[in-house]
């Protein structure tokens, strides 16, 4: 389970709006859609394939896809696909989304039947439009955000792989965003970072920062490379001037100095010396 601290009370904002709730059944195929939409958008695929063309993403049966928004949805049906959709709107809902854990831009996949049965149930209330039909609704979407956090948060601790594939990604590019690694562990950036410190004890710009100086220190003192060539080998190729500082920070030397005190060479002169 996660851990307790890791936990956080979240408010979806009173003023969350929704525009519309439909359902489409057995789309022939190719059946394509090219619109835009001013706010937030939720596909649920419960038969079927629909390929994201824009965002370059396949989806399968059980999957779900949100839209930031002014995306382009622009989406190809296949083998008789059937969706749910929803557009809605709200206040600092990218960070609602960031504390739920629940990933905009990404393919999520689902288990549990209950999410088709609510966007089937606020569907039908925008069908119908009876007496606090939009209240209603909303109401069901909050709690279908809520169990969408649950349902992507508990999975997190199956994949005991996913930070050590992170911590991969980070040797190989210590520049790597925080939002890359995120998606590489399937959650959003927030709580990604919240559970790599708690996995780690240290934040992921920190763990990527002391891969930068560990090399930075090896081939200051075992190589003859200039500082702007281990500048620019440690990612700083467009601001080599702006090593000087990050390793000073890091270390109390400049790059020059720490050559100085600790290279290999500079041993060797202080034993031939004695």
């Amino acid at each position: 389970m996660i851990d307790k601290k890791t936990r956080r009370k979240v408010s979806i904002s009173d003023k969350i709006q929704i525009d519309n709730c439909w359902k489409d059944s057995s789309i022939p195929n190719g059946y394509e859609i090219n619109r835009t939409y001013d706010g937030w958008a939720i596909v649920l695929l419960t038969n079927g394939n629909l390929e994201l063309n824009n965002f370059k993403h396949t989806m399968s049966e059980n999957d779900i896809f949100i839209f930031p928004p002014n995306s382009i949805q622009n989406v190809v049906y296949s083998n008789n696909a059937s969706s749910y959709w929803i557009n809605f709107r709200g206040d600092n809902l990218q960070k609602v989304f960031d504390n739920l854990n629940i990933p905009s831009e990404m393919v999520c996949s689902i288990k549990n039947p209950e999410f088709g049965q609510i966007l089937d149930y606020i569907a039908k209330e925008f069908i119908m439009k009876n007496l606090h039909y939009k209240e209603i609704a909303v109401a069901n979407f909050k709690s279908f955000l809520y169990m969408l956090s649950r349902e992507l948060t508990v999975k997190i601790p199956v994949n005991q792989n996913a930070i050590k594939e992170v911590i991969l990604a980070m040797y190989s590019n210590p520049h790597i965003s925080n939002e890359e690694c995120a998606k590489l562990c399937l959650m959003s950036k927030d709580h990604f970072i919240r559970i790599f410190k708690m996995a780690c004890g240290i934040t992921p710009l920190q763990f990527k920062k002391n891969i930068i100086i560990s090399r930075a220190k090896n081939l200051l003192t075992k190589t003859n490379l200039s500082i702007t060539s281990i500048a620019e080998s440690s990612g700083f190729i467009e601001y080599p001037l702006y090593f000087n500082r990050f390793f000073k920070q890091a270390t109390g030397y400049y790059p020059s100095k720490y050559r100085e005190l600790f290279g290999e060479q500079s041993n060797k002169n202080t034993t031939e010396k004695d």
